[in-house]
């Protein structure tokens, strides 16, 4: 149920992000983006698993890569250093300033998209989600401080690690079996996959509860 309504609001933004580019209006949809900044201090990165419409392709492009029986490659560990992310967060803020200051306009946003496409065709969703792409590094601030998130309850989890298996953004650790899987707030794009696939429906999405598991350590 909730795998589908998601869906249903994953098209209808990417329909309206392409009437945007359409009208040539693509700038507008930092409004959008703005909104989604806001909205994470409370509900999480949302913007991210719900609205984004690079997020939307690249689940297309995932399908169409397992359709072709693509091999999708891990990360490469040097990708993973956070100056990787931040240099790119700051050459996209570089360039963002530039069309502002010059008044010359330049396809980001369109750029961004095929990249994040194209990328997810040979490697998994997880390199442009955590890695890559510098919308999902801003939101991860306020997707931090989040009120609201995905949480597993420990009375019902059986350490089975689907959830990490599924999650398309790295955003479940478990080193190993006899550890409780846990969601970290602000790398979840709140898509629920790990929700939909659990075995034993452990997994909710509700207001932090501030309590750490004894077997855990963060």
């Amino acid at each position: 149920m909730t795998l589908n309504f998601r869906k249903l609001i994953q098209f209808s933004f990417l329909v309206a992000f392409a009437i945007l580019l359409v009208f040539n209006k693509a700038t507008m949809w930092m409004i959008i983006f703005l909104t989604g900044i806001i909205a994470a201090f409370f509900f999480g990165r949302f913007y991210c698993g719900w609205i984004c419409p690079i997020n939307t392709l690249m689940e297309i492009t995932g399908w169409v890569s397992k359709k072709l029986n693509f091999q999708q490659k891990n990360v490469l560990g040097w990708i993973k250093k956070s100056f990787v992310r931040y240099g790119l967060l700051g050459v996209f803020i570089g360039l963002m300033l530039f069309t502002i200051v010059s008044g010359k306009k330049m396809p980001i946003l369109v750029i961004m998209v095929g990249a994040g496409t194209v990328i997810t065709l040979f490697f998994k969703p997880s390199l442009w989600h955590r890695y890559l792409c510098p919308y999902g590094t801003i939101l991860s601030v306020p997707g931090l401080l989040a009120k609201y998130k995905f949480q597993i309850n420990k009375d019902t989890c059986i350490k089975c690690g689907v959830c990490k298996a599924v999650c398309p953004a790295e955003a479940v650790e478990m080193k190993n079996k006899k550890e409780f899987p846990q969601i970290i707030k602000s790398s979840c794009i709140q898509c629920s996959k790990c929700a939909d696939k659990c075995p034993k429906q452990c997994i909710q999405y509700g207001k932090e509860k501030h309590h750490t598991p004894n077997n855990i350590s963060i």
